[in-house]
């Protein structure tokens, strides 16, 4: 401690690179945050929407699952699902994947392929699971994508 408040003038070095240092553990750690609060943004607004989906289609989907038509689930209501989670989160969708971006175009991350599919059928259970793939990128340029799986389930229970 006593080299950093050294007099002579050689200390701003040393003092310099530990300041350097500390910035660049707080830029990793703010970083880190960042991706963390984006999937789990990403993961509970996918719940809500998944919730709202299933209180609106439940008596479709449950009958259609009680006379063994499963294939309905995987058609027609994956479509739709796609298209509401799209329009919900305000993601832009470009094949299977949709993907949420800046004003000057520059994507904040992906959703790849959201799959909806039924676990039970004696109570209406869906299941959706997705990548976020998270592009991290330093001063300017995209270092790798960072892939993160989610799944998310919604439970209902006609009466």
């Amino acid at each position: 401690m006593k080299k950093i408040f050294n007099k002579s003038g050689l200390s701003y070095i040393q003092t310099a690179v530990i300041i350097l240092i500390a910035v660049m553990l707080f830029s990793v750690v703010f970083t880190y945050v960042s991706l963390m609060v984006t999937i789990s943004r990403t993961r509970d607004d996918t719940q809500r929407v998944l919730d709202s989906f299933i209180i609106e289609n439940a008596s479709e989907i449950y009958v259609s699952v009680k006379n063994g038509n499963n294939t309905t689930l995987s058609t027609t209501y994956d479509t739709r699902f796609k298209a509401l989670v799209a329009s919900e989160l305000g993601l832009t969708q470009s094949g299977s994947a949709m993907y949420s971006e800046t004003a000057d175009k520059n994507i904040i991350f992906y959703y790849n392929n959201p799959v909806t599919t039924n676990i039970r059928s004696d109570v209406l259970e869906l299941s959706t699971s997705f990548e976020i793939v998270l592009p991290v990128s330093f001063a300017g340029n995209k270092l790798f994508d960072l892939t993160v799986p989610v799944e998310v389930n919604s439970l209902y229970v006609l009466k």
